[in-house]
């Protein structure tokens, strides 16, 4: 593959990769979940909605994979704050809901440490 001299070169180089990505593992995925599913009593709905889910996921992940390239430290301060905050908020709810009271206290230390910084 030929070195791209240009940012809009690199970025559409980068997105075709990331793409051919999807691609590829939807298709996997595809034939994966066929002979999976191919001796298990289910209805094609469910089988449908495990494949659209999977695509989704990995359309978010290609997303968030090219965000990244082109403004890594935004990013990853970003997702750092929301896991933070995910954690708090779970740990507050753990505790809530009667949940072993050390994964409560532990998500709400984790929690308020990656969302102050």
């Amino acid at each position: 593959m030929e070195v791209a001299h240009t940012t809009r070169k690199q970025s559409m180089q980068m997105a075709g990769v990331i793409a051919g990505a999807v691609f590829t593992f939807n298709t996997l995925f595809w034939v994966a979940s066929h002979f999976y599913f191919k001796d298990k009593v289910l209805d094609a709905g469910n089988i449908g909605g495990v494949r659209v889910a999977f695509a989704t996921l990995s359309l978010i992940v290609a997303g968030m994979a090219y965000a990244a390239a082109l403004a890594p430290r935004l990013i990853g301060h970003g997702l750092a704050f929301v896991m933070g905050v995910a954690s708090f908020v779970g740990g507050i709810t753990a505790l809530g809901k009667g949940l072993p009271p050390v994964m409560g206290t532990t998500m709400l230390v984790m929690g308020a440490g990656v969302s102050v910084k």
